[in-house]
């Protein structure tokens, strides 16, 4: 997938599913990446951390597309973790 502007509800970038999809965060200049997709209730989604997931927080969030958290996976480590509450096409936040 080519690089795209996705730090915001608004230019999120929108992913088929199912989908994997490789990333980089950086608090000083990439604090977020959001991506809207079509999910479907019980559906899985999974974070992997490259790095110690300590020192590199990374977190995760499904939220709807007015922007209210459904779901949240806020833990230290290699994994996060959400399973999807409900149908329906949401954003989610790393």
């Amino acid at each position: 997938m080519p690089r795209t502007s996705n730090g915001s509800l608004a230019t999120a970038q929108r992913l088929r599913n199912p989908v994997s999809v490789g990333g980089y965060a950086n608090e000083a200049t990439d604090e977020f990446d959001v991506y809207r997709i079509d999910l479907a209730g019980g559906q899985q989604l999974n974070l992997f951390v490259a790095e110690d997931g300590e020192a590199n927080d990374l977190d995760l969030l499904i939220g709807d597309l007015g922007g209210n958290v459904l779901a949240s996976s806020l833990g230290t480590g290699k994994l996060e973790t959400i399973v999807v509450p409900g149908n329906g096409t949401a954003s989610y936040i790393v």
